[in-house]
């Protein structure tokens, strides 16, 4: 996953730091939504995917410190709250593609960064995985195609 983290950073302009969290989250939302044996195709295919998803905090924090960085994440000086505001209006509206917009934007990307950060994803996974797996994590994930478009 460093070379897809690097490469994100250099097209994007962004931190190597906001890139893996945002990385990690994206890997976490889908270890979430996707069957067991589809993340774990995705992961065996992805080097590094499944170290990404290895807890941080202290122990007992489970799939929290996991995501703690990404939701933790980013320059709350720049744009404080933006991520959690984007959440609760997902949750309120019903729209998985606002509660993914506003996690990313946790990680440090601003929202003018999350469509094409989750298009390079998007792509990597079909050039490590194959399209079937893109396929895959799309219908498990449907709001990712909303944000970042197809690969």
């Amino acid at each position: 996953m460093q070379d897809f983290i690097q490469m994100a950073a250099g097209q994007l302009g962004i931190s190597e730091d906001a890139g893996q969290s945002a990385t990690s989250g994206i890997l976490g939302l889908l270890q979430d939504k996707m069957g067991d044996d589809d993340f774990s195709g995705l992961t065996s295919a992805l080097p590094g995917a499944a170290q990404m998803l290895a807890p941080k905090e202290p122990a007992g924090f489970g799939a929290l410190g996991a995501l703690g960085g990404l939701l933790g994440g980013g320059d709350k000086d720049e744009c404080p709250g933006l991520g959690a505001l984007a959440g609760l209006a997902g949750s309120l509206t019903g729209n998985p593609s606002l509660g993914a917009l506003g996690k990313l934007a946790d990680a440090g990307l601003d929202l003018g960064k999350v469509a094409p950060f989750v298009g390079l994803f998007l792509q990597y996974v079909q050039s490590k995985a194959g399209q079937e797996m893109v396929g895959r994590l799309l219908s498990a994930m449907p709001e990712l195609r909303g944000i970042g478009g197809d690969a």
